[in-house]
């Protein structure tokens, strides 16, 4: 861990909106071996982590606890994935517009406001 006082809020609000950044906390900041700097962002509801470079990629953390070798804060044990994937993983398969309508239609009708 390279540090855990300074937050650096960028990342994150480079790759979501910005009033969904207030569902997060920066927790650390790790530096990889080629020198990349990662942020670890924990979800506040679902503590999930989302891990970002300040070049917006995404990152996942690799566990391998049968290493005998094992070191939690090794940069190594960061693997690049893609960005979609990440924010998937953190905060669940995107909003499509038409399944947000769908949903409101069927509350709709459950009220019975679509009965005569």
């Amino acid at each position: 861990m390279t540090q855990y006082e300074k937050p650096d809020w960028g990342p994150l609000e480079n790759v979501i909106d910005l009033d969904a950044c207030g569902h997060f906390m920066w927790m650390f900041e790790v530096e990889r071996e080629d020198g990349t700097l990662l942020h670890a962002y924990k979800h506040y509801w679902n503590r999930r982590y989302l891990h970002l470079s300040s070049r917006g990629e995404a990152f996942a953390y690799i566990w391998t606890f049968d290493d005998p070798d094992y070191d939690p804060d090794a940069p190594s044990q960061y693997e690049r994935i893609l960005l979609h994937r990440a924010l998937s993983a953190v905060l669940g398969p995107p909003r499509w517009p038409a399944v947000e309508a769908r949903e409101r239609h069927d509350d709709f009708v459950a009220s019975d406001g679509g009965g005569f």
